[in-house]
């Protein structure tokens, strides 16, 4: 009994190096310039913009960290890039994980499962970690009554967006049209990058000099001016709404 079973366990083993070898060695696209151009596109070049906002967004949370906190209230502006960059980070991490699982006989897999390198979708994971803490220091950020610093938040989604129409260009004809799925997620980036870099234009720049208006600032301001709060619902004619609606700020 004993011995069938270690025969068979014998047997897998070997048909899986078999798979594997006959994998590397016989899947054309393994030894060709394209393949190496798509690994130093998509994981060299594109990681470059996540690589330097570790380094600059550390600096810039370890130069505002000691900044009091005040009392904000986020506007509608300052959610949707919470919400794009956010979206951006949990798409990359589904994908790595995606990917990863994707067997190399799958139609339409990724060149790295099909060369048996799989383990470059760590650079994935690294990605979509950069974009999880892009949110996290926007907020952190705001909660100071400060706005993304342009060494930060808004040098990585520049470079982000260059890069990644940069690496579409030159894999669009290659490696992302035998994966839809990884195109889907190029051009999703790019217009999620797109959006950030139209909001960051329309986002007034708040410095330690001029920071965001507290909440209670605001509401004496109103109280104080005698003016009539600006309104965006006209069913609501209730002070608390109106100044609800008038101290969102970006």
């Amino acid at each position: 009994m004993s011995h069938s079973v270690l025969s068979f366990l014998s047997d897998v083993v070997e048909q899986a190096m078999a798979s594997q070898t006959l994998q590397s060695t016989e899947d054309p696209i393994c030894t060709t310039k394209d393949y190496l151009v798509f690994r130093v596109m998509e994981f060299g070049v594109k990681s470059v913009p996540s690589i330097l906002f570790f380094i600059f967004g550390t600096m810039r949370y370890l130069k505002i960290r000691d900044i009091g906190q005040g009392r904000v209230v986020y506007s509608l502006h300052f959610k949707f890039k919470v919400s794009i960059s956010a979206a951006m980070g949990i798409a990359y991490l589904i994908y790595m994980f995606v990917c990863w699982a994707q067997p190399w006989t799958a139609s339409h897999s990724s060149w790295i499962n099909r060369c048996n390198d799989d383990y470059f979708v760590l650079f994935y994971g690294i990605q979509g970690l950069a974009w999880l803490c892009s949110c996290f220091l926007m907020v952190f950020e705001y909660n100071r009554r400060l706005s993304e610093e342009w060494y930060a938040n808004q040098l990585y989604w520049c470079l982000n967006f260059i890069f990644e129409v940069i690496t579409f260009l030159v894999l669009v004809t290659g490696a992302f049209a035998q994966d839809p799925t990884m195109m889907i997620l190029s051009i999703f980036n790019m217009c999620g990058n797109l959006m950030l870099i139209v909001l960051m234009a329309k986002t007034e720049r708040r410095t330690l000099e001029n920071r965001r208006p507290e909440a209670n600032d605001q509401i004496n301001m109103l109280l104080h001016s005698g003016e009539a709060p600006r309104r965006r619902s006209a069913s609501t004619d209730g002070p608390f709404i109106n100044v609800k609606f008038y101290d969102k700020v970006i």
